[in-house]
């Protein structure tokens, strides 16, 4: 008998089962360790050195979860992920990887993947990582996880439920506008322009920090919509940029 997850003495079958593929063999020998180390919580089911064992090894190990390197001999990256998908799209799939690029995430998340660590991720944060994505957590790193949320086309779709002020007023927060500035430039009390961003938080889902987070992505998406505030703005500041031009200073 082994203690589960959850503290309750339960059959050595009923333990997530888990599998790995490392081609290098330091790397290797530290997974195999550390999931050796923890049956109390896993049931290692065995670790391959390349994408055509990894292969094999779901095929007749059946694990819950995979703990994949991108790049191996054989059948390896996003072909890899692939082939383990169609094999069982129930698999969970943990990549352990070098590679930290956006577009390399979002293509992996695209064929499946649940998670990615960096080879330099410790014990503890492999083992919470396996954790979190049997828990229908996705894990990714810190700096990428919220951009991999943002769906372009959904968010462009719900702007088109915002009414004008709620889109300037969404302008003014993700293009760091001066709020004293807004508010007299909108004609608006601070307590109106709050509950503003209080409905356009709920018609968009983020809170007022995300919609800061995702400053970059909403400016592009508000340009192909009709902002006064914004045009206003635009306009303002060229015609300040050409008095300025007209100024010669004397010699």
């Amino acid at each position: 008998m082994n203690r589960s997850k959850y503290g309750v003495n339960t059959p050595e079958t009923t333990l997530p089962k888990i599998g790995f593929a490392e081609d290098h063999t330091q790397a290797y020998k530290g997974i195999e360790g550390l999931l050796k180390a923890n049956a109390h919580l896993y049931k290692f089911v065995g670790g391959a050195k390349n994408g055509d064992d990894a292969v094999q090894l779901v095929l007749l190990k059946d694990p819950d979860l995979m703990i994949l390197d991108y790049q191996m001999p054989g059948l390896d990256g996003v072909a890899l992920v692939r082939m383990l998908r169609s094999i069982n799209s129930n698999l969970k799939i943990l990549m352990h990887t070098a590679y930290d690029d956006e577009v390399y995430y979002k293509t992996l998340t695209d064929c499946g993947v649940q998670g990615f660590l960096t080879k330099s991720a410790t014990d503890q944060e492999i083992l919470k990582a396996i954790q979190s994505i049997l828990n229908g957590v996705r894990v990714f790193p810190n700096n990428l996880k919220m951009d991999l949320e943002f769906d372009i086309a959904r968010a462009n779709s719900k702007l088109n439920t915002l009414t004008t002020r709620e889109l300037e007023v969404l302008w003014t927060i993700v293009s760091k506008h001066e709020r004293e500035d807004a508010l007299k430039r909108l004609g608006i009390s601070i307590n109106t322009f709050n509950n503003y961003i209080s409905q356009t938080g709920g018609k968009l889902d983020q809170t007022q920090e995300q919609m800061r987070y995702y400053a970059a992505k909403w400016l592009v998406l508000l340009e192909l919509h009709t902002v006064p505030i914004k045009n206003i703005v635009a306009r303002e500041l060229k015609v300040k940029k050409n008095s300025s031009s007209d100024f010669i200073p004397k010699s």
